[in-house]
């Protein structure tokens, strides 16, 4: 038996950061919020979605934003021993890895708009970072 730990990641948002910042930098606290905002949802739709017996590996789940430059995205944990084995009761057993269709299912519906609002923000800070580069060369 053993837990889990995904790695979610987002390619075109790193993508985007290249284009339009013409390198990889690190994200701004108002790009973290977005980030961070996000994670919360998908949080809560794989524990929305988890099987409860006992409730004691629904309680293990935890995500944090992976925010290095060129890796955004999401780590995704349940460190129960047990983890990676509970589906729910009737429904396909231990092997078939219900987790990894839950918390990508749970990724898959806040994706797009974590993209769009992501890219939208780093777009808002890219406009200042070059309104500042502007003003300093004016003055």
């Amino acid at each position: 038996m053993s837990a889990v730990e995904v790695h979610l990641r987002l390619p075109a948002v790193e993508a985007f950061m290249l284009r339009r910042h013409g390198g990889f930098r690190a994200l701004t606290p108002d790009e973290e919020d977005v980030l961070n905002q996000a994670g919360n949802e998908i949080l809560g739709l794989i524990v929305a979605g988890w099987p409860v017996d006992t409730g004691t590996s629904v309680d293990a789940w935890s995500i944090h934003a992976d925010v290095s430059p060129g890796e955004f995205g999401f780590t995704v944990e349940n460190p129960m021993f047990y983890a990676s084995y509970v589906h729910p009761r009737g429904e396909g057993g231990p092997e078939s890895e219900f987790w990894k269709q839950l918390v990508q299912g749970a990724f898959d519906a806040v994706k797009g708009r974590l993209i769009d609002d992501l890219t939208a923000a780093i777009d808002r800070t890219e406009i200042r970072i070059r309104l500042r580069s502007v003003r300093d060369h004016v003055h």
